[in-house]
């Protein structure tokens, strides 16, 4: 996987699951920090999955990460 900030390096689309909503932030092109984007307010799996869909069409080629709360 290339480095950040070097020519093939993805940024990285970060969504925090819960179970009312999913955050959804992106890393800048250096992958150094991240900015918050969007809160997608759940719905059921069809809708969630599409505003998810939306979200990842948006960012043109991206690498995602998944943070699912602690129980």
């Amino acid at each position: 996987m290339p480095a950040p900030g070097t020519p093939g390096h993805k940024r990285i689309l970060a969504l925090d699951v819960g179970s009312k909503r999913i955050g959804v932030a992106v890393t800048d092109p250096l992958g150094i920090t991240a900015q918050g984007l969007d809160t997608i307010q759940r719905q059921n799996k069809r809708r969630d999955l599409e505003a998810l869909a939306k979200c990842w069409r948006s960012m043109k080629s991206v690498r995602s990460w998944l943070a699912c709360p602690c129980a």
